[in-house]
Protein backbone atom coordinates (compact mmCIF):
# COMPACT_ATOMS: atom_id res chain seq x y z
CA UNK A 1 0.00 0.00 0.00
CA UNK A 2 2.97 2.12 0.81
CA UNK A 3 4.64 1.82 -2.15
CA UNK A 4 1.36 2.25 -4.48
CA UNK A 5 0.69 5.54 -2.88
CA UNK A 6 4.13 7.18 -3.22
CA UNK A 7 4.38 5.69 -6.45
CA UNK A 8 1.46 6.85 -8.18
CA UNK A 9 1.43 10.35 -6.19
CA UNK A 10 4.79 11.00 -8.44
CA UNK A 11 2.99 10.01 -11.73
CA UNK A 12 3.40 6.34 -11.91
CA UNK A 13 0.64 4.17 -12.94
CA UNK A 14 0.26 0.77 -11.39
CA UNK A 15 -1.38 -2.00 -14.38
CA UNK A 16 -1.72 -4.85 -12.50
CA UNK A 17 -1.59 -5.97 -8.31
CA UNK A 18 -1.07 -9.66 -7.92
CA UNK A 19 -1.28 -11.20 -4.61
CA UNK A 20 0.45 -14.66 -2.88
CA UNK A 21 0.69 -16.32 -0.03
CA UNK A 22 3.15 -16.12 2.48
CA UNK A 23 4.75 -19.96 1.79
CA UNK A 24 4.21 -19.84 -1.73
CA UNK A 25 6.97 -21.31 -4.30
CA UNK A 26 5.03 -21.09 -7.44
CA UNK A 27 4.17 -17.51 -8.92
CA UNK A 28 3.57 -19.18 -12.14
CA UNK A 29 -0.27 -18.39 -12.40
CA UNK A 30 0.22 -14.61 -11.81
CA UNK A 31 3.37 -14.09 -13.80
CA UNK A 32 1.54 -15.08 -16.72
CA UNK A 33 -1.51 -12.51 -15.98
CA UNK A 34 1.48 -10.21 -15.64
CA UNK A 35 3.38 -11.46 -18.86
CA UNK A 36 -0.11 -10.94 -20.88
CA UNK A 37 -0.38 -7.20 -20.06
CA UNK A 38 3.46 -6.30 -21.19
CA UNK A 39 4.43 -3.75 -18.13
CA UNK A 40 7.38 -1.64 -18.68
CA UNK A 41 8.57 -2.86 -15.14
CA UNK A 42 7.81 -5.16 -12.10
CA UNK A 43 8.15 -4.32 -8.62
CA UNK A 44 7.99 -7.34 -6.07
CA UNK A 45 7.11 -6.23 -2.53
CA UNK A 46 8.35 -9.39 -1.05
CA UNK A 47 11.67 -11.15 1.11
CA UNK A 48 14.92 -13.33 -0.37
CA UNK A 49 12.86 -16.09 -1.12
CA UNK A 50 9.91 -15.16 -2.97
CA UNK A 51 11.65 -13.41 -5.47
CA UNK A 52 14.26 -15.31 -5.63
CA UNK A 53 11.35 -17.97 -7.18
CA UNK A 54 9.52 -15.45 -8.96
CA UNK A 55 12.67 -13.88 -10.66
CA UNK A 56 13.55 -17.79 -11.35
CA UNK A 57 10.15 -18.21 -12.78
CA UNK A 58 9.97 -15.21 -14.93
CA UNK A 59 13.16 -16.81 -16.53
CA UNK A 60 11.54 -19.61 -17.40
CA UNK A 61 8.84 -17.78 -18.91
CA UNK A 62 10.67 -15.23 -20.89
CA UNK A 63 9.75 -12.24 -19.25
CA UNK A 64 12.36 -9.65 -19.91
CA UNK A 65 11.10 -6.68 -18.32
CA UNK A 66 12.93 -4.51 -15.21
CA UNK A 67 12.54 -6.02 -11.67
CA UNK A 68 12.82 -4.06 -8.64
CA UNK A 69 12.54 -5.03 -5.31
CA UNK A 70 13.43 -3.84 -1.19
CA UNK A 71 16.41 -4.17 0.32
CA UNK A 72 14.76 -7.47 2.17
CA UNK A 73 16.20 -9.51 -0.85
CA UNK A 74 19.51 -9.24 0.02
CA UNK A 75 20.64 -12.56 1.43
CA UNK A 76 23.25 -15.13 -0.71
CA UNK A 77 19.52 -17.17 -0.62
CA UNK A 78 18.49 -15.41 -3.33
CA UNK A 79 21.46 -16.26 -5.66
CA UNK A 80 21.18 -19.57 -4.42
CA UNK A 81 17.72 -20.24 -5.66
CA UNK A 82 17.59 -17.87 -8.64
CA UNK A 83 21.26 -18.52 -9.95
CA UNK A 84 21.62 -16.01 -12.90
CA UNK A 85 18.41 -15.63 -13.13
CA UNK A 86 18.46 -13.12 -10.52
CA UNK A 87 20.91 -11.09 -13.07
CA UNK A 88 19.44 -7.53 -13.26
CA UNK A 89 17.46 -7.13 -10.46
CA UNK A 90 17.69 -3.83 -8.70
CA UNK A 91 17.27 -3.72 -5.17
CA UNK A 92 17.31 -0.49 -2.80
CA UNK A 93 20.22 -0.61 -0.83
CA UNK A 94 21.94 1.74 2.07
CA UNK A 95 25.60 1.46 1.37
CA UNK A 96 27.46 -0.84 -0.91
CA UNK A 97 30.34 -1.73 0.98
CA UNK A 98 32.71 -3.06 -1.97
CA UNK A 99 32.24 0.08 -3.94
CA UNK A 100 32.38 2.65 -0.61
CA UNK A 101 36.29 0.29 -0.02
CA UNK A 102 37.14 0.81 -3.50
CA UNK A 103 36.41 4.75 -3.75
CA UNK A 104 39.73 7.45 -3.98
CA UNK A 105 37.49 8.91 -1.03
CA UNK A 106 37.84 5.93 1.12
CA UNK A 107 41.09 6.63 0.86
CA UNK A 108 41.41 10.27 0.65
CA UNK A 109 39.78 12.83 3.04
CA UNK A 110 39.00 10.60 5.55
CA UNK A 111 36.65 11.64 8.06
CA UNK A 112 35.18 10.00 10.88
CA UNK A 113 32.41 8.33 9.05
CA UNK A 114 34.76 7.09 6.48
CA UNK A 115 36.85 5.64 9.05
CA UNK A 116 34.95 3.85 10.98
CA UNK A 117 32.92 2.48 7.95
CA UNK A 118 36.51 1.24 6.52
CA UNK A 119 37.66 -0.31 10.33
CA UNK A 120 33.92 -2.02 9.94
CA UNK A 121 34.54 -3.24 6.60
CA UNK A 122 38.01 -4.51 7.36
CA UNK A 123 36.79 -6.11 10.62
CA UNK A 124 33.95 -7.90 9.44
CA UNK A 125 36.15 -9.36 6.30
CA UNK A 126 39.08 -10.61 8.56
CA UNK A 127 36.25 -12.35 11.12
CA UNK A 128 33.49 -13.84 8.26
CA UNK A 129 35.47 -13.88 5.24
CA UNK A 130 32.97 -11.55 3.16
CA UNK A 131 31.84 -8.15 3.29
CA UNK A 132 29.23 -7.03 5.71
CA UNK A 133 25.71 -6.56 4.95
CA UNK A 134 23.30 -3.53 5.48
CA UNK A 135 22.05 -5.60 8.16
CA UNK A 136 24.95 -6.65 9.94
CA UNK A 137 26.35 -2.44 9.64
CA UNK A 138 23.00 -1.87 11.74
CA UNK A 139 23.49 -4.11 14.05
CA UNK A 140 26.80 -3.01 14.91
CA UNK A 141 25.59 -0.28 14.64
CA UNK A 142 23.04 -0.55 17.32
CA UNK A 143 25.27 -1.97 19.51
CA UNK A 144 27.87 0.34 19.51
CA UNK A 145 25.08 3.25 20.16
CA UNK A 146 23.92 1.38 23.12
Amino acid sequence: KGFVGAFTSFGGNIIIEEAYGAKDVDFRAQLVKIKDVNLEALFIAGDTKTTAFIVKQMKELQMNMPVYATRAVESDELLTIAGDAAEGLIYTYPIDFLKESQSEQFGKEKNQKNILLEEFTLNYQQKYNKLPTAYSAEGYEALRLL
